[in-house]
């Protein structure tokens, strides 16, 4: 938030190729991104229900976060209804060290866990996909591994922070007690479907810039800290004038 504005728009999506929707848009069309009316609701829960921000009666919670229930509201979508029809068994909040969210919904008389998180964390708990335009759900083959892990990289080049949604069917003798060092649950480490890969981009300040510049000229070394991964950082490093084009970033 430092040099941007801290004013998240969800942009970009991954599902079968790179896409995007019209962030200048009132209103979207569902429809006209997937056809899969089971696709849909998984994108709307993964929107709606895994997620701890708030539109009303104030705006509340990460930027990320309020950006995704910004989208999926364009799209028709109540958060607060689907909050209430959907009610967590359990939730694993995020955190600096989980770089994950998950909760556990029951869906059709089966308990769903839906996560969300850092997509090289996610996508490396996934083992299937699922088309939104046909509901099939695909094995992830090493083609397919290789475009999405190309899809996360076009993004972030283009200094867009990204994040994946996925679901599972909880198996009946699952454990969802036990978690590790880093507090990450067993539940949550395998066994996933990936729903979608999404581009959320922070817009630079517009006074970063110049003033990086007079730091430059005035022989002060301007350094950017930042949780963002290395090609995003890049990105936005260069964008607002810290690094030129063919200079490296330190990690």
């Amino acid at each position: 938030g430092t040099l941007t504005l801290n004013k998240m728009t969800l942009t970009n999506y991954w599902n079968g190729k790179p896409s995007q929707y019209d962030a200048t848009a009132e209103s979207i069309n569902i429809k006209d991104h997937f056809a899969s009316e089971e696709y849909q609701k998984l994108y709307a829960l993964s929107s709606c229900v895994n997620s701890s921000a708030l539109l009303r009666p104030e705006v509340k919670g990460s930027s990320t976060e309020v950006a995704i229930l910004n989208l999926i509201e364009k799209m028709g979508y109540n958060y607060e209804d689907m909050r209430e029809q959907y009610p967590a068994i359990v939730k694993f909040p995020f955190n600096s060290k989980r770089k994950r969210m998950s909760i556990l919904i029951t869906e059709n008389d089966k308990e769903v866990l839906l996560l969300k998180g850092a997509s090289e964390i996610v996508l490396a708990a996934c083992d299937k996909w699922i088309c939104a335009q046909t509901g099939e759900v695909k094995e992830i083959d090493s083609k397919t591994k290789e475009e999405m892990e190309h899809a996360i990289v076009g993004m972030a080049e283009q200094s867009l922070r990204t994040l994946c949604f996925a679901y599972k069917i909880k198996g009946a003798e699952e454990d969802i007690t036990t978690a590790d060092e880093k507090g990450v649950y067993e539940i949550e480490k395998s066994g996933f479907t990936l729903v979608t890969i999404i581009g959320v981009k922070d817009i630079a300040r517009p006074e970063v810039p110049k003033a990086i510049q007079n730091c430059k000229r005035a022989g002060i070394k301007v350094r950017m800290v930042t949780g963002d991964n290395i090609i995003t950082a890049r990105a936005i490093a260069k964008e607002v004038g810290i690094i030129e084009e063919g200079q490296d970033a330190i990690v």
